[in-house]
């Protein structure tokens, strides 16, 4: 399986592990410190290639004459359906979710002026641009900044797939038992 790890820089790399189920390819790359997840850049497309088939050294495709495939996750399948591992986001009703990644519906009682989801403790969706990584903080750092509401608009259409990928990384790594609030 072509893995990605879970932490920065998010490196993509070939799991020492195999199963002839594309099911359980999320359980082989979780147990080898990764997540199934492609890449999403041309750059993590030639990096995985050269995991799976290296280049031989005088032409550029593969040395060998006989390839093992590899399964790779996939972005969109050809039913238009999106792979289950980045479905993040898709229909977002919410800025607060937990931390299973599920969206938490605000209440506001009324004559309210905050939700009840506000009133309660909750972390931050901090982006540090400079790493491409999002982490989960009490407050958001000099290095990192709250997301938009049009970055996780974007990322809720077909527009930034990068985005979901850091939230999935950042929910994989999280450890807190709090709300998330992805934006304000």
């Amino acid at each position: 399986m072509l893995c990605r790890s879970k932490i920065y820089p998010h490196t993509p790399f070939a799991s020492i592990a195999r199963t002839v189920s594309f099911i359980l390819a999320d359980s082989v790359c979780k147990d080898e410190g990764g997540l199934f997840l492609p890449p999403v850049t041309t750059a993590g497309w030639e990096v995985a290639y050269q995991l799976t088939n290296a280049n031989d050294s005088k032409f550029a495709f593969p040395a060998s004459s006989s390839t093992e495939p590899s399964w790779v996750n996939v972005v969109q399948g050809a039913s238009g359906a999106e792979s289950i591992h980045l479905t993040l986001l898709g229909g977002a009703q919410s800025k607060f979710m937990d931390k299973n990644g599920s969206f938490v519906p605000e209440v506001t009682l009324t004559d309210e002026t905050k939700s009840e989801q506000e009133k309660t403790s909750y972390e931050w969706a901090c982006f540090n641009k400079t790493k491409g990584e999002i982490k989960f903080k009490a407050n958001c750092d000099s290095q990192s900044s709250k997301l938009s509401q049009n970055e996780v608009k974007s990322a809720s259409s077909s527009e930034n797939v990068y985005l979901r990928f850091m939230l999935k990384v950042a929910i994989e790594n999280y450890s807190g038992n709090e709300l998330i609030k992805l934006y304000e």
